[in-house]
């Protein structure tokens, strides 16, 4: 009698170990999100996103996405403004940035949420079009990946579509 409670109690503990375990498990990998920032997210391995580029040339605009599906990431020049615009599918608050990192630099953009009830949440961010930083999105030769506050990132494989949109905005 005294073994079948003592084995009753060490399971109780067990149990209460693996629960606490659990919790701990869920709060580092929420920090370890949450500690994601513009330096090493290009660091942070993404596999590519399927899809691929469309450029049109009547828009100046190029989009990644799958065929018949919703773009998940857009660029496009807003011509009378002098800027270029990226919307990415994805929620955003307040106060979230757009970074976009290429291979070769950074960028934080202030973000505008925006959302229709007829489509994906949408964040877009904008850019002046003579902006240097461009030269450099448009060049990229290996992934580009965007994310939008601490939401995922998004890995975008390098395409001429991406040089195409930024050279049609240009001043």
């Amino acid at each position: 009698m005294i073994v079948i409670a003592a084995l009753a109690a060490l399971a109780a503990c067990a149990q209460e170990h693996r629960a606490d375990t659990g919790n701990a498990t869920e709060a580092v990998i929420a920090a370890e999100a949450d500690t994601v920032t513009a330096d090493n997210l290009a660091a942070m391995p993404t596999p590519l996103a399927a899809g691929s580029w469309t450029y049109a040339e009547s828009a100046r605009a190029a989009w990644f996405g799958e065929p018949d599906a919703e773009a998940r990431f857009s660029i496009a020049c807003d011509q009378r403004a002098g800027r270029l615009i990226f919307t990415r599918g994805a929620e955003a608050r307040p106060g979230d940035a757009m970074t976009i990192v290429t291979p070769s630099a950074t960028r934080e953009l202030p973000i505008a949420p925006a959302t229709d009830a007829a489509t994906m949440p949408e964040a877009s961010a904008s850019i002046s079009a003579a902006d240097p930083w461009l030269d450099q999105l448009a060049r990229a030769d290996d992934a580009i990946t965007v994310r939008v506050g601490t939401g995922e990132p998004l890995a975008l494989p390098a395409d001429p579509a991406i040089g195409r949109a930024i050279a049609a905005c240009k001043p």
